[in-house]
């Protein structure tokens, strides 16, 4: 009797989780800043370094700029900075806005030090029950493509 409830268990599991019930939201980018020496500006080591404590993440929302913060979320501001063995470098990890205008973009401000904001504007692809971000302008240049996991982008500060 143990046996078949595990077995009806794990097929009820499975049957619940079948493509149709699921939904995967995918709004991440990685941003790294380095000067003009090439130097990580996410670096607290560097002179005139961008500190975590100095950064500020707004989504426009209804045409207004609203700042992102949760504390019910594990990232309440919805970016943190970490270490990347892979690009040998710091990493901006951000969650853009999720607020859509009528040709599927968002805009996320983002300000590294008091009165220096950036623009990150997102084309943003639906498709059923994914949610993807398709590409990615910083200031109105164009950084990302198609975007991939792993995409990253270096932005010269």
């Amino acid at each position: 009797m143990k046996k078949m409830l595990v077995t009806t268990f794990l097929l009820s599991v499975v049957m619940a989780c079948n493509d149709k019930c699921c939904t995967d939201i995918d709004l991440d980018i990685q941003l790294s800043y380095v000067n003009t020496n090439g130097e990580d500006l996410l670096d607290t080591n560097i002179e005139n370094s961008i500190k975590s404590g100095e950064i500020n993440l707004y989504y426009l929302i209804n045409g207004q700029k609203v700042r992102v913060i949760d504390n019910q979320m594990d990232r309440p501001e919805n970016f943190n900075v970490s270490y990347s063995e892979y690009f040998k470098k710091n990493v901006l990890h951000l969650v853009v806005s999720h607020h859509l205008d009528e040709n599927n973009q968002s805009i996320t401000f983002l300000e590294l030090k008091q009165n220096d904001t950036d623009t990150i504007k997102c084309s943003i692809t639906e498709r059923g029950n994914v949610t993807f971000i398709n590409t990615v302008w910083y200031n109105d240049q164009l950084i990302i493509t198609n975007q991939q996991d792993g995409d990253h982008a270096v932005i010269t500060k």
